[in-house]
């Protein structure tokens, strides 16, 4: 397991090392799919599954070919308190809809965007 932070509590059977100590070429193609643990306190899994690996690829950087579903924005409390934040910003009339929108946009909350996924990994991989 990848992870950003390390956890609060180890256990003698989970196999984590950090992130930013990872070159993805370390990972791959030994292992085919990895779980990424971005947060512990809300437990945000990332299932990554390697699909192919191209020997004639001209770039030196991962690209992300898809992904389902936006990226919560941080601290909003795991799964449950992600559930709630998505129904407040799809009812106008709720009374926490202006300032769950206000602190949305604070935390940098917004939508899935492949493209910029892909500037940041070629970024990153420099």
């Amino acid at each position: 397991m990848l992870v950003g932070a390390p956890p609060e509590y180890e256990s003698e059977d989970e196999d984590w090392r950090l992130d930013s100590a990872v070159m993805l070429s370390e990972v791959f193609p030994e292992k085919d799919e990895i779980i990424y643990n971005y947060d512990f306190g809300d437990d945000w899994y990332h299932y990554i599954k390697l699909i192919e690996i191209q020997s004639d690829y001209d770039n030196n950087y991962p690209i992300c070919l898809s992904a389902v579903g936006d990226a919560p924005p941080e601290d909003v409390g795991g799964i449950h308190g992600y559930a709630e934040f998505l129904r407040i910003l799809n009812d106008p009339t709720d009374p926490e809809y202006e300032d769950t929108k206000m602190w949305a946009k604070g935390m940098r909350y917004r939508p899935l965007d492949i493209a910029e996924i892909n500037r940041r990994l070629r970024h990153c991989s420099r």
